[in-house]
C-alpha cells in the first residue's frame, strides 16, 4: 500500500471511530434522558442521579478526548501531505540541477561552473530542504505527544 493511500485509510478509520462513539453515547444518554424524563427525578434514587451525573461527564470527557484526537491526526496527515509535496519539489530541483550540470559538464570537460540559474536552483533547494525538517520536526513532535 502506497503512503498516501495509508494515510487517508488511517484518516478515514480513526474518524469513523470517532463517529460511531459520539453517536454511541449520544444514543446512550438520548435514550436516558427521556427514561428520566418520564419518570421524573423525585423517582431516582440519590445514587442514580449520582450515576447518571457521573455518565454524562464521563461522555463528555471522552467526547473531548475524540475530538482533540482527531484534530491531532488531522494535524499530522496535512503535515505529511506537505511533506510530501516539499519533496516532490526538491526532487524536481535535484532534476534540473542534474540536468545543467550534465549539460555545461559536455560544453566544458574541465570544471562545472556554476551560472547564476544552477546557483538560484541549489539555493532554492537547501531552502526547501529546511523546510522538509521544519515538517518532520512537527511531525515527530505531534507523534511522540501522542505517546505521553
Amino acid at each position: 500500500m502506497k503512503f498516501w493511500e495509508r494515510v487517508k485509510k488511517d484518516m478515514r478509520t480513526a474518524m469513523k471511530e470517532s463517529a460511531d462513539l459520539i453517536k454511541e453515547g449520544t444514543a446512550v444518554l438520548a435514550a436516558e434522558t427521556r427514561r428520566v424524563t418520564k419518570r421524573g427525578t423525585a423517582a431516582m434514587s440519590v445514587e442514580a442521579r449520582k450515576m447518571m451525573e457521573d455518565g454524562i461527564k464521563s461522555a463528555r470527557k471522552g467526547a473531548a478526548s475524540v475530538t482533540a484526537e482527531a484534530q491531532r491526526m488531522g494535524r499530522i496527515a496535512n503535515l505529511r501531505y506537505q511533506l510530501f509535496r516539499e519533496n516532490q519539489a526538491a526532487h524536481d530541483k535535484f532534476t534540473e540541477i542534474g540536468g545543467l550540470v550534465y549539460d555545461q559538464s559536455g560544453k566544458d570537460t574541465g570544471q562545472v561552473r556554476l551560472d547564476g540559474k544552477l546557483r538560484k536552483l541549489i539555493v532554492d533547494a537547501k531552502k526547501i530542504e529546511g523546510r522538509v525538517r521544519k515538517l518532520e520536526t512537527e511531525i515527530k513532535r505531534l507523534s511522540g505527544s501522542h505517546r505521553g
